[in-house]
């Protein structure tokens, strides 16, 4: 079972970025963008249905059950492929595998620094939701009072903010532009942030004023990520699905290291997180404003 675990990781792993890759091969950056976020809106529902459907299928047939449908999903994913997916990489752009290549194509994308700042950018802001909804579920319960039935509101909320941004980010982009996006993006997550601070120190174990900011952070994460991923993307255009692959990896990683600190440092209360996400927020938006000088600069030369 472990083995087989282990692959069916590296497949997803794969499949993953393969996506990714193949959403900046059929679409320029700006439909890329549109594309990428109804991707985000999608995506928090599929894995906040996951665990219900799981459980009713464990609880109903037993655990196998749950192999089954992955196996029948993947088998639908793949006769797809097969039958319904073409090439997107125009024959322009194919070469021939290369390990030396690949290497040095790996080397070039761990190197830059524009690649690291957005990768950071990305990253963080996802994990900043992903580490309060991992809280919140045991403390809010164990130490607020909070029941379990009405637990899954909180949570639904945030999603329903996340998904919200992700419906109206082409819109926006629309009527604002996509720099007016970046900086109201930026300003809301900023405001959600330090947003949780004030409520930490005002209400620490209120629930309902300690969830109202995040959902300032969730919208203002979403529009963020919505942009910089994009850009992340088209930073070595030849050589996407490498930077795919790492962008991806990095940002697990990140994410799971962001979850691994909140559990560590878990004590009953709010204020582990909160420090957490004000972190979050300090060196996201510094990494904005380094970025963005260092792209100004190199527009203007």
């Amino acid at each position: 079972m472990l083995i087989g675990r282990v692959l069916q990781g590296i497949g997803s792993g794969g499949c993953f970025t393969l996506g990714t890759t193949i959403i900046f091969d059929t679409f320029k950056q700006e439909q890329a963008i549109v594309a990428v976020g109804r991707i985000n809106s999608v995506v928090p529902i599929l894995m906040a249905c996951a665990p219900i459907i799981g459980g009713y299928l464990n609880t109903v047939w037993g655990f196998r059950s749950n192999f089954l449908a992955i196996t029948l999903t993947v088998l639908i994913s793949l006769l797809i492929c097969i039958f319904l997916l073409e090439e997107t990489l125009p024959p322009k752009r194919r070469i021939q595998f290369n390990p030396k290549g690949v290497i040095q194509s790996f080397k070039k994308v761990v190197t830059s620094m524009p690649f690291w700042q957005t990768t950071v950018i990305v990253s963080l802001v996802f994990a900043g939701k992903l580490a309060f909804l991992s809280c919140i579920s045991l403390l809010f319960v164990l130490e607020f009072g909070v029941e379990k039935s009405a637990l899954p509101y909180f949570q639904a909320s945030l999603l329903a903010g996340w998904v919200a941004a992700s419906l109206g980010y082409k819109q926006a982009v629309t009527y604002l532009g996509i720099m007016r996006i970046k900086s109201v993006g930026t300003i809301l997550f900023l405001i959600g942030g330090t947003g949780l601070v004030a409520a930490t120190y005002v209400a620490p174990q209120n629930p309902y004023l300690l969830t109202l900011p995040m959902l300032c952070y969730v919208v203002g994460a979403n529009w963020v990520q919505g942009l910089y991923f994009p850009e992340c993307m088209e930073i070595f255009p030849e050589i996407k699905g490498i930077v795919a692959s790492v962008l991806t990896s990095v940002r697990l990683l990140l994410t799971a290291c962001v979850i691994g600190v909140t559990s560590h440092f878990y004590n009953a209360t709010i204020y582990p997180v909160t420090l957490l996400i004000f972190a979050i927020i300090t060196i996201v938006f510094t990494t904005i404003v380094r970025y963005e000088k260092r792209k100004c600069s190199a527009l203007s030369t």
